[in-house]
């Protein structure tokens, strides 16, 4: 019965990924939408960022997903600005450094990633779950 459930559990996740970036895609990408923060400046969307940020593990799986769908500009726009750190293990030299936003997912405390490039472009990168040091 256990083995069930946890097949059942991955499908469902399969096809919840699936639909995400569909809606993502025609969302973010299609309707090319940016979005301006005032610590940060104007934001972009890639197909690469979305991916990540939809296959990035996380506590709250679905809840991210969900958030991916409707509500991530509002979360951009009004999270908490973090601050910023530098790109020391990113394989992309281009990336100088990850802006991040603080929000809830559930009641957990995640971050937004941002990646700045070094020509000041500033892309959505992913959602993560917010490290506690």
């Amino acid at each position: 019965m256990q083995k069930a459930n946890t097949l059942e559990r991955k499908e469902i996740i399969a096809e919840q990924r699936k639909i995400t970036l569909e809606i993502a895609i025609k969302k973010y990408l299609t309707s090319r939408i940016t979005i301006y923060r005032k610590e940060i400046g104007v934001i972009t969307f890639t197909k690469k960022g979305l991916k990540e940020s939809i296959n990035q593990p996380f506590v709250e799986y679905l809840a991210k997903l969900e958030l991916i769908r409707g509500d991530l500009l509002y979360y951009i726009e009004n999270g908490n600005y973090l601050g910023c750190s530098p790109n020391t293990k990113h394989k992309n030299e281009h990336i100088i450094r990850f802006h991040y936003i603080g929000i809830l997912i559930a009641d957990e405390p995640s971050q937004i990633v941002i990646s700045e490039d070094k020509w000041g472009n500033f892309t959505f990168y992913s959602i993560t779950e917010q490290k506690t040091d």
